[in-house]
């Protein structure tokens, strides 16, 4: 799977807005079929729970898992919510995997997720070999990965959008655009 590597300037970005809805503003359309699986520290939309936990509630889908049921690090979200609440995304140490199909492949995909996040503590089983980016290439079309605050990466299988991110790109000042492969993001 191709993909970018995206690394901007601090205040690059104007007040308001994340570096997400900025630099991925020609393609947020795109993004509203997929649900979206997201990992990271905390909520991917941390500032949106706090300011209205109604609405925050009405974009998840609970997730399968029967480890505890929700949790902060690991939430599903509803088709539409990445375009609509792009500007109430955290940039920072996020993984976000674009996931497709009817609710129940959509759900077996969380679950083989879920379990590889789970199996570094011995909580669930893994086939022997398989890694997280295996699972990417074998269920998601899109992933996008926050490290730092300061770099995104996004990968996809549809050229097309990768096309239209390196025109965008090169119109913004203070970004610097690297083609990678998202299995060379697995070796480091």
């Amino acid at each position: 799977m191709q993909g970018l590597s995206i690394t901007h300037s601090p205040g690059s970005t104007p007040e308001g807005r994340s570096h997400f809805e900025v630099l991925f503003r020609p393609i947020l359309n795109d993004l509203e079929r997929y649900y979206w699986l997201g990992e990271g520290p905390s909520t991917p939309l941390i500032d949106l729970w706090h300011e209205n936990g109604r609405i925050f509630e009405s974009l998840t889908v609970e997730l399968p898992t029967e480890r505890g049921g929700q949790s902060i690090a690991h939430q599903l979200f509803r088709p539409g919510t990445l375009p609509g609440f792009a500007s109430f995304l955290r940039d920072d140490w996020l993984t976000l995997i674009g996931l497709s199909g009817s609710r129940d492949q959509v759900l077996a995909a969380t679950r083989a997720f879920l379990d590889w996040s789970f199996s570094a503590f011995g909580l669930a089983e893994v086939p022997e070999g398989t890694t997280f980016y295996e699972l990417i290439l074998s269920s998601s079309p899109l992933c996008f990965f926050c490290d730092e605050g300061r770099r995104w990466e996004v990968y996809a299988r549809d050229a097309r959008l990768l096309s239209r991110m390196r025109r965008h790109l090169r119109s913004l000042g203070g970004v610097e655009v690297v083609e990678r492969k998202l299995m060379d993001r697995a070796l480091g």
